[in-house]
């Protein structure tokens, strides 16, 4: 990584996008034409200015023993808390009346959140939050302003401890945006859409271990089902053909995996992540299956049917209710599962469904987030006529 100094110090600015992954996602969605600063917790740019350094002096009284042995190692939590120290120095020369993420579980935001009350601090959540992922943190969630899918999220995060002092359950940002009313009329093309749980090239931990078996079990049983139903069927892959994702050591490359379990008659779709193609082909599909994605539940929060198979034995990826999720591995089972979804009108599912639906993801149509959150920022900022 090479990384530039700048001996001065950062501008001044209203708005700070924390984090470099998912601004331009902001500037586009929500904060077209305003003008902000984007900083990135890598420190691709160190600003070494005296302002910056006298702030760094004194907010090292943030400095604490205890959080040193709460780490790995000691060097570990020197060095983690002298960078954290140093992000909170450059905020605050550069005095921002908002800071909004993408990243709503990053640490140091968390740290900043703790830490610094001269700005609203705003995280919209960017995924599905598991058990499995709150588990394995180190570090518990503090958020001021949490722009979230559901009280689900307010439900879980209370179970864990975690400080989130303002929820704002509003639903996907990205289904929000790239999801109108034109798409969720449309009549199906496909009886059941899959969305790809594919894990990617992020190594072969025993969690990639786990849910790979537990997708193999599902895309088998499915393939079973398509053939014995001859019903349409496509399946969104969850990698791009030309990523390093498509193509994972062990389990090799992910069309392939597809071609080699479903028959001929499956449609294998490539995602385009600049595009969001994902959004308008879930939606040719009457049911939409996954063993663990977060587009069903944002379809589900759109009305649309959806199953989450999870065969992993425990609710580390899954824990919602029975209504969208299913576990039991025989084939007959399993079967008349797919075949009930499959019958029931779409106005009889919405209506049994309603209630869970926006608990899981609160989407409006007529007030989507991007909306909401733009909203909350100029009142924060004092914009008026929005």
């Amino acid at each position: 990584m090479n990384r530039k100094i700048h001996y001065q110090s950062p501008p001044s600015s209203d708005i700070v996008i924390f984090e470099k992954t998912g601004s331009r996602r902001i500037q586009n969605l929500i904060l077209p034409e305003m003008p902000v600063f984007v900083f990135d917790s890598r420190l691709d740019d160190i600003f070494l200015g005296f302002r910056v350094v006298g702030r760094f002096l004194l907010n090292l009284s943030h400095f604490k023993i205890k959080s040193i042995k709460n780490s790995s190692t000691r060097l570990r939590g020197i060095v983690g808390q002298m960078w954290n120290i140093y992000i909170l120095s450059v905020i605050k020369v550069i005095n921002p009346r908002v800071i909004i993420t993408l990243i709503d579980n990053h640490p140091a935001f968390h740290w900043l959140c703790e830490h610094y009350d001269s700005a609203e601090l705003m995280a919209i959540q960017n995924g599905t939050r598991t058990r499995g992922q709150l588990h394995s943190n180190k570090s518990s969630y503090t958020l001021q302003h949490y722009f979230c899918f559901g009280n689900y999220e307010k439900d879980l995060f209370s179970e864990f401890g975690y400080k989130v002092k303002n929820y704002h359950p509003v639903g996907s940002l990205l289904s929000g945006y790239y999801i109108n009313s034109k798409l969720l009329i449309q009549n199906p093309i496909y009886d059941i859409c899959v969305i790809s749980a594919w894990r990617g090239d992020i190594g072969n931990t025993d969690d990639v271990k786990e849910s790979m078996k537990a997708m193999k079990i599902l895309d088998e049983m499915l393939s079973r089902y398509i053939q014995e139903t001859n019903i349409k069927v496509s399946i969104i892959m969850r990698s791009e053909p030309e990523s390093n994702d498509r193509n994972i050591p062990i389990y090799g490359n992910e069309k392939e995996y597809f071609q080699n379990i479903y028959p001929d008659s499956v449609v294998l779709i490539d995602p385009d992540f600049q595009n969001r193609n994902i959004y308008s082909e879930m939606l040719k599909g009457d049911l939409i299956i996954s063993m663990g994605s977060t587009t069903p539940r944002e379809a589900f929060g759109m009305g649309k049917k959806i199953l989450y198979c999870d065969f992993t034995k425990s609710d580390l990826y899954n824990d919602y209710h029975e209504m969208v999720l299913y576990k039991d591995q025989n084939y007959e089972s399993f079967k008349k599962k797919l075949d009930e979804l499959l019958e029931i009108p779409i106005d009889h599912y919405r209506k049994n469904t309603k209630e869970y639906a926006s608990y899981l993801m609160n989407n409006n149509l007529k007030c989507p987030p991007h909306l909401i959150i733009r909203k909350t920022i100029d009142n924060y900022l004092g914009v008026t006529g929005k």
